[in-house]
């Protein structure tokens, strides 16, 4: 059933002249030609409640609980404590969140918002 799905979806994009290919991104390379080296390096790409997310480019953030004892953070980090993300300000190239918010208060979300903004570089 899934890859009849696949089909069609593909089909339908097709038509339109678009091509749908699945990417795996694990390719450092396409980080060192898009950033500086420096950002590579330290890892200066975020994923703000990580889970089970691993890619070597990445710094994991997310807080170590009795669900993710099995899972590895760069930074362990409460988005409940309110506090500032441990990260320099105006240092991060990208910050990414996924299937977050919708477990923390708003209080909380806000917080991780307004601290993406501040570790983002302008």
């Amino acid at each position: 059933m899934k890859q009849i799905i696949k089909k069609n979806i593909k089909k339908i994009f097709n038509s339109f002249g678009y091509d749908v290919i699945k990417l795996y991104t694990y390719d450092i390379k396409l980080y060192s030609d898009l950033y500086s080296s420096e950002s590579v390096i330290n890892k200066k790409f975020y994923n703000i409640g990580a889970g089970g997310f691993s890619h070597p480019a990445w710094t994991n953030v997310d807080y170590e609980s009795e669900f993710y004892k099995k899972n590895r953070f760069d930074i362990s980090y409460d988005l409940l404590s309110l506090k500032e993300i441990p990260i320099e300000t105006n240092s991060a190239e990208i910050v990414y969140s996924s299937h977050t918010i919708e477990h923390i208060t708003d209080e909380a979300a806000q917080n991780m918002f307004n601290e993406s903004f501040r570790i983002l570089k302008e």
